[in-house]
């Protein structure tokens, strides 16, 4: 090598021909050459890529639904808000499962409620009842016949009769207290007032009845107030 030849120089090429051959690529000083970088299949800027129809429904939406069938109302709400939430802005797939699964839990919410509220209430007949039938004391509405009230205490239940049926009681009145009462023995005054002023309205005052004011153990409703008469009568007040 001269002192004026670059080391590790291509070498000279040789154009006589009119041709240029390939050129090998540069060598690194003191290593091999180098060979051109390819991009790995399905690889961009060191990010595998996702096919779209590979992507994962969310199983918070996948929930949602099958709880709304099943049916858990409640939960299948609570999931299918939770599932929009996770699925909103084009991010998972299973937006329509949530909204699915919370269209389902809401109306199974409303459905489980309606059902408690008229099992609270219990089988209440309005007015007179076409056969005899038993009614707990919460039950009873205006207008109902009543076969015998017990003497004294507690009433739990009672025995509904058709008003042209002997009967020795009739409800003239359900309603709420206005205020709620600090002590029962209150309590069962303002009823005693407010079925008293009701059973007048009926136009049995003088008569030999009596008033009778049927309270709750807590809160102020339903009061039910009946006239009570001594021996079994076929009259209707009421209906």
């Amino acid at each position: 090598m001269s002192g004026n030849q670059l080391p590790d120089a291509p070498p000279p090429v040789d154009r006589s021909q009119g041709a240029w051959p390939q050129e090998a690529p540069w060598a690194a000083p003191g290593g091999a050459a180098h060979a051109p970088r390819t991009a790995p299949a399905g690889a961009t800027g060191g990010v595998g890529l996702v096919a779209p129809g590979l992507a994962r429904t969310d199983p918070v939406s996948v929930a949602a639904l099958v709880t709304g069938v099943l049916p858990a109302g409640p939960v299948a709400a609570v999931l299918g808000v939770l599932g929009i939430r996770r699925t909103g802005r084009g991010g998972r797939p299973g937006r329509p499962l949530a909204v699915v699964g919370l269209v389902l839990g809401l109306a199974w919410s409303v459905v489980a409620v309606a059902a408690g509220v008229s099992l609270l209430r219990g089988p209440a007949l309005d007015g007179d009842v076409p056969e005899p039938v038993g009614m707990a004391s919460a039950h009873l509405r205006e207008g109902n016949c009543v076969r015998n009230l017990p003497a004294g205490g507690e009433v739990r239940r009672v025995s509904l009769v058709p008003c042209a049926d002997p009967h020795t009681a009739q409800v003239v009145h359900v309603g709420a207290l206005t205020r709620e009462a600090a002590r029962p023995e209150e309590a069962h005054a303002d009823a005693r007032l407010l079925c008293q002023d009701a059973a007048a309205a009926t136009g049995t005052r003088g008569e030999d009845v009596e008033v009778v004011a049927l309270v709750p153990a807590s809160g102020t409703s339903p009061v039910v107030c009946l006239v009570e008469w001594p021996t079994p009568v076929q009259t209707d007040l009421v209906n």
